[in-house]
């Protein structure tokens, strides 16, 4: 029932002093008798936890899809089709899906794992859509705004040439509407819907 998340085996930490403890949300002390001296369980953290809608709020407010969809009103769908348990949860577990697959790190989503998460999907028609617009996807959906060193950018759990899953929201925004909306009439919303609920 206790693991890190659901792609990642159960593993035991060294216990911190009981007052820190106290204070973590995310740390689970079982029974005495259930727990060995010297080890604590970290709970699985999941959909239901009580901190969904704050990491989902926190997610959207660090994408750039303002940057290219100006509409309020269409802007404020995307976000609660994003926002969206269903989703939300969806769009998650894809990404740890495919960022612990490749190399990197197991929080950043990789340019060939991105590709390769797209291409599975079924996505690329070559038409509107293939490996070089895929890549100038990527770029964009990397791009920083506000000038940061590496080793800053390292620190917030924010690497270049790597997505981490906000950016990975605004990249699957980016790539249904090159996909979807190209030579139509449909709006970014319209296109991201027909992303996660056909592909």
């Amino acid at each position: 029932e206790f693991a890190v998340d659901a792609f990642m085996k159960a593993r035991l930490i060294p216990a911190y002093k009981k007052e820190i403890i106290s204070f973590q949300r995310d740390v689970y002390v079982p029974d005495e008798k259930d727990k060995p001296a010297q080890f604590l369980w970290v709970k699985k953290r999941g959909i239901a936890d009580g901190d969904f809608k704050h990491q989902t709020n926190q997610n959207w407010k660090k994408t750039k899809v303002f940057r290219f969809v100006k509409d309020h009103d269409e802007h404020e769908k995307l976000q609660r089709l994003f926002q969206a348990p269903e989703s939300y949860n969806l769009i998650r577990t894809l990404f740890r899906q495919y960022a612990y697959s490749g190399e990197g790190d197991a929080f950043t989503m990789s340019m060939s794992e991105f590709i390769s998460c797209i291409q599975d999907s079924g996505l690329i028609d070559r038409k509107h859509l293939d490996l070089s617009r895929l890549s100038t996807i990527f770029v964009a959906a990397d791009f920083q705004v506000g000038k940061m060193s590496i080793k800053e950018k390292t620190q917030q759990g924010n690497p270049d040439n790597a997505l981490t899953l906000h950016e990975f929201l605004e990249a699957l925004c980016r790539v249904a509407v090159v996909r979807f909306g190209e030579g139509s009439t449909r709006s970014a919303h319209d296109c991201t819907k027909i992303l996660l609920t056909q592909y």
